[in-house]
């Protein structure tokens, strides 16, 4: 005789439904997001943040969770960031690996923020997290090198941005786990020397960070600059840093027809006042690094006339009719400015958006493969679909990403702009 579980009409367990339920729902993806919304980084942050508030709730038509921390641009916070997003390890039990969907951010506390978006999370690294299928953020240099390694040793992609080459060349293991929506500098500076040189700029100068940015553009300049330009001086010094009149005064010393200052954000202003302010008057030239509001409401008169590259998706209205990133650049523009406002697109808004992009087209590669989130699988077929990705439009260009290349953008997703009656204008005369 059959026992009452298995008679006619028997009711099925509130906790028997509740499996069934989850085990027939479809399986989450779920994204960490690192940002710095508080400390110096922040000004670059709040943009890259605005744009992850507008990111679909799907990824390769699939329910995505966002799961958003605050690293207070602190390489340390970054790092245990990192960690909580990657640590959980991955699911034991056979059903959870094929795809069932994943536990929800339980007792994660709520920010100060205010409300993300829909499918998005904040909370801090106090509490447990969910084990994520891939990691965006990190929007400087120095906090992406912190988590580098993290990437490779918990195999999980990671899209970066920060802007520094070296985050992703030359490549080798740990690499191979990373991904960069920032154009790489030697790009955008090719696009600066060769402005330099059409307006008669042939003794120039370099004042940059002391870190992997400054470096990284140090060098890129100085090769750009080969056989077009002779640089003079060459100046360094650190984020935060409150006073540069030494390094002004010994670049002015040199003579240089144009300076270029290799920073970011409100740290990019001080080297320009202070050029300024000790009676230099020739052309300075800034990387895409300054591309925010913060940047003209700091600067003020102080960088009127700034040349500058910069993404196109900072002017993509004004972007001529056959430029390979108008159409992208013009979409992104109307949703980003519909909950922002007009000429509020920003280098770092339009990266940030264009992670999502470049994740989206990954996870569908991946799940015409016949796998689900949630497990390693998965992730190492994710990190090979961003990889093989070609011919994609995202807000800054073209991407064309292949094994020893994880940025893929070329020479189309350099522009020069420039900051005339204390607005960010396209083009630049």
């Amino acid at each position: 005789m059959a026992g009452p579980a298995h008679a006619a009409g028997a009711q099925v367990p509130e906790s028997g439904k509740a499996s069934t339920a989850a085990a027939n729902a479809p399986a989450t993806v779920i994204v960490g997001v690192d940002l710095s919304l508080t400390g110096r980084a922040s000004v670059l942050g709040l943009q890259s943040r605005n744009a992850v508030r507008l990111w679909p709730t799907t990824l390769g038509g699939l329910p995505a969770r966002y799961v958003v921390l605050d690293d207070g641009s602190d390489p340390a916070r970054a790092l245990a960031n990192m960690r909580a997003f990657t640590d959980a390890g991955d699911p034991a039990d056979p059903a959870d690996a094929s795809g069932a969907p994943r536990g929800g951010v339980g007792g994660t506390k709520a920010t100060a923020e205010q409300p993300l978006a829909a499918g998005m999370t904040s909370g801090d690294t106090s509490t447990s997290l969910p084990r994520t299928d891939a990691v965006v953020g990190f929007v400087t240099t120095p906090l992406a090198q912190q988590v580098l390694p993290d990437a490779a040793r918990t195999r999980t992609p990671l899209i970066v941005l920060a802007g520094a080459p070296s985050l992703v060349a030359p490549m080798d293991a740990t690499r191979a786990w990373v991904f960069k929506m920032a154009q790489n500098d030697d790009a955008m500076a090719r696009a600066l020397v060769d402005d330099m040189a059409r307006r008669g700029y042939h003794d120039v100068a370099f004042l940059g960070f002391d870190d992997a940015y400054g470096d990284g553009w140090r060098q890129a300049f100085g090769q750009a600059a080969a056989g077009k330009l002779r640089i003079v001086a060459q100046e360094r010094y650190p984020r935060g840093a409150q006073s540069l009149v030494s390094q002004a005064q010994r670049v002015i010393a040199a003579h240089p027809a144009a300076v270029l200052v290799a920073a970011t954000g409100a740290d990019a202003v001080l080297p320009q006042r202070t050029l300024r302010e000790r009676g230099y008057g020739g052309q300075v030239y800034q990387t895409h690094g300054i591309a925010t509001p913060d940047f003209l409401k700091d600067g003020e008169d102080d960088v009127e006339g700034t040349l500058f590259a910069a993404g196109p998706a900072m002017f993509a209205r004004a972007l001529p009719p056959g430029h390979p990133a108008r159409p992208a650049a013009l979409a992104f523009a109307d949703l980003y400015e519909g909950r922002y406002g007009r000429d509020t697109v920003t280098q770092f808004s339009a990266d940030a958006y264009g992670a999502w992009i470049l994740l989206d087209r990954a996870v569908a590669d991946v799940l015409r493969a016949g796998l689900r989130p949630g497990n390693e699988a998965f992730r190492v077929a994710l990190r090979k679909a961003l990889e093989d990705t070609r011919g994609l439009a995202v807000p800054n260009g073209i991407l064309n990403l292949s094994p020893i290349d994880h940025q893929g953008l070329g020479t189309d997703a350099a522009v020069m702009g420039a900051v005339r009656g204390g607005r960010y204008v396209y083009p630049p005369d």
